[in-house]
């Protein structure tokens, strides 16, 4: 096992953390967290479990953490209810409520808090062995915040367990359960314990009854103890594994990756370093509508970083233009890389380079298959690199560039408000006038909620980005409360721009889950809705569902 085991004590709870290999070298990642109702010397054991699985991280099976307890007295730990001895002596003491109390209201927040987690109920698992099984399946059915759960040989046979299934609801319709029982398990000594089989199929269907996807019920050779360093490995890949399609390439990247390594594999090399080609499964990928990786700042590191942004949770990427120099390796790195796009464009402050005969080059990059914007453009009177005068020659020369390329328009303004709505209202005016639109995003928002709403009225978004995490941003958290989800676009700025708690370093994609974890927050929706309705919005945008049709 190459991950890290360390004790977790929290108030009065006491168990273990694993952390899975590469943790500490991605810092930025953030990973699904597995919540054990695990016996006795499960630590003991874990590592017996993990070497069959860390091989699969990032090859089917996504990297995850894990927490576990590891009670003196599981026959009151994980069970519902107190209820008589079904074999000896020792009755069941019926605390879960107590136990998955302290989990929910105590353990998971400080996890989520002091790790990097994808908090969400959706990265949420919950798992166990025989009665650790049943307090897993309990659990569904007492806290939301499980999204996944996996029952192995689960105790389902409990006194009365099977009546309060049919009479109670899962808090969360969306949970996706896994169960599963040895082919002997129905042939106990114990009367009581032979109910498990009909039991567990009672579960299955009833809970298929009441989730949006039926669970799943996998049977596994021998009775209730054989098999079980198999049943948590099996069960661990149901609830973390990830179907992916082949893509061109892939193969030969991480066969770069692992000769590295003398051969071995290396989860660093898989997560950080794969290969550059985004993944399929863009259902659960951030859009990042504005980066410079043309930047220097990225020289050393920009081809292994770039190459793990998908693995990492970023799936499309836009790389703006800021000068005639930055907008050529802007289009140079989107012929690189699938999932990259270019803006051609001309800042603000890099104006005075701008001359007929370049600016007749712009307008000739504009047309390139892979540029879907013209930016960034517009004012900024912070710096003093470029007149003002000269600043609005070119932005109006931008902005009827942008309409007659039917590209959207990214849009820079600093300290320039009032002189920058001027313009784009009688740029849209004469855009109106000749049967073209205007149209873009206000790149890193900074104004106040009067003028967010007066670029709403003409059809903008609104771009938000790693300010948001900032404590002192009052004014753009009124005014990412004020704007609807519909009409803003996630962005990094990077190199600029770094979110909290990473403020002061170089910015990249793979800080973007922080804005993400802002945005939800005010917003009150969940992390997922977040990414997917400001990935359509970027999409919409730039009109990337006609350039990829023809494609993919």
């Amino acid at each position: 096992m190459d991950g890290t085991v360390i004790t977790l004590t929290i108030e009065q709870w006491k168990g273990f953390l694993y952390l899975p290999p590469g943790y500490e070298e991605c810092t930025a990642r953030r990973y699904p967290v597995a919540y054990l109702n695990s016996g006795r010397n499960m630590r003991e054991e874990l590592p017996v479990i993990l070497d069959g699985l860390e091989g699969e991280f990032d090859k089917g099976i996504e990297p995850f953490l894990i927490v576990g307890y590891e009670p003196e007295d599981w026959n009151t730990v994980y069970t519902p209810w107190p209820a008589p001895a079904v074999f000896g002596r020792e009755e069941f003491g019926g605390q879960a409520d107590s136990y998955l109390r302290t989990l929910v209201e105590a353990v998971k927040p400080y996890v989520d808090t002091n790790y990097r987690t994808k908090p969400d109920a959706a990265n949420t698992a919950i798992m166990g062995y025989s009665l650790g099984g049943l307090a897993a399946v309990y659990a569904v059915y007492r806290y939301e915040c499980f999204g996944r759960a996996a029952s192995l040989s689960g105790s389902l046979w409990y006194e009365g367990f099977r009546e309060y299934m049919r009479t109670h609801d899962p808090r969360n319709p969306e949970t996706s359960i896994y169960l599963s029982l040895g082919k002997k398990e129905g042939k106990s000594r114990n009367r009581q314990m032979r109910e498990v089989v009909p039991a567990t199929e009672e579960a299955r269907e009833s809970l298929a009854g009441k989730l949006l996807k039926p669970p799943e019920l996998v049977w596994n050779e021998g009775g209730h103890f054989e098999g079980v360093t198999e049943r948590w490995q099996a069960g661990m890949r149901a609830l973390f594994g990830t179907a992916q399609e082949a893509v061109p390439g892939t193969e030969k990247a991480a066969a770069a990756e692992t000769s590295g390594e003398g051969g071995r594999y290396s989860p660093k090399a898989e997560a950080c370093r794969n290969d550059g080609n985004r993944r399929k499964s863009d259902g659960n990928l951030i859009f990042d509508s504005h980066a410079h990786y043309d930047d220097k700042v990225f020289e050393e590191d920009r081809e292994s970083l770039l190459a793990g942004l998908a693995a990492n949770g970023i799936g499309t990427v836009v790389n703006i233009g800021a000068s005639i120099e930055s907008t050529k390796r802007s289009i140079a790195l989107a012929e690189k890389y699938s999932f990259l796009y270019a803006a051609a464009g001309v800042h603000p402050s890099e104006t005075e380079e701008l001359n007929e005969e370049n600016f007749s080059w712009l307008s000739e990059a504009a047309d390139h298959p892979k540029v879907v914007a013209v930016g960034e453009i517009g004012l900024d009177y912070y710096w003093d690199t470029a007149a003002k005068e000269t600043q609005k020659i070119w932005f109006e020369r931008q902005l009827t560039l942008a309409c007659e390329k039917k590209l959207p328009v990214v849009i820079h303004s600093r300290d320039a408000a009032q002189d920058t709505l001027t313009m784009m209202k009688e740029a849209r005016a004469r855009a109106d006038a000749k049967g073209q639109r205007l149209y873009g995003v206000i790149h890193c928002f900074s104004y106040g909620v009067e003028m967010a709403r007066e670029y709403l009225n003409m059809g903008f978004y609104i771009g938000i980005g790693g300010v948001l995490t900032f404590k002192n941003a009052k004014k753009l958290k009124e005014v990412a409360a004020e704007v609807p989800l519909e009409r803003i676009i996630l962005e990094t700025d990077c190199p600029y721009l770094t979110p909290e708690p990473y403020r002061g370093k170089r910015n990249c994609s793979l800080y973007l889950p922080y804005v993400v974890t802002a945005l939800a927050q005010i917003k009150g929706v969940d992390e997922a809705a977040i990414i997917r309705v400001t990935r359509e919005n970027a999409e919409r945008m730039y009109g990337l569902s006609e350039k990829r049709s023809g494609s993919e």
